[in-house]
């Protein structure tokens, strides 16, 4: 709920499942969906709380020579 009254940006850095849980109820994904959400290593979430909806966008940190996304293992 604190991070729903928030007006500056706010910086979260977490587990897969904690970081899966969050852009489940921001997004409003139903809860049983919840575990199923791709939560790729190396990226970068940017979600931005609207009205009627929440936008995501998604940034990858590390590319490989090709410009696929390099696997973390």
């Amino acid at each position: 709920m604190e991070l729903e009254r928030q007006r500056d940006p706010v910086l979260l850095v977490g587990h897969q499942g904690i970081i899966r849980i969050l852009i489940s109820y921001f997004t409003g994904l139903e809860r049983e969906r919840a575990p199923f959400v791709s939560i790729p290593s190396n990226t970068v979430i940017k979600l931005v709380p609207g009205t009627y909806k929440c936008d995501e966008t998604r940034y990858c940190l590390l590319k490989g020579d090709n410009g696929d996304e390099v696997p973390s293992y």
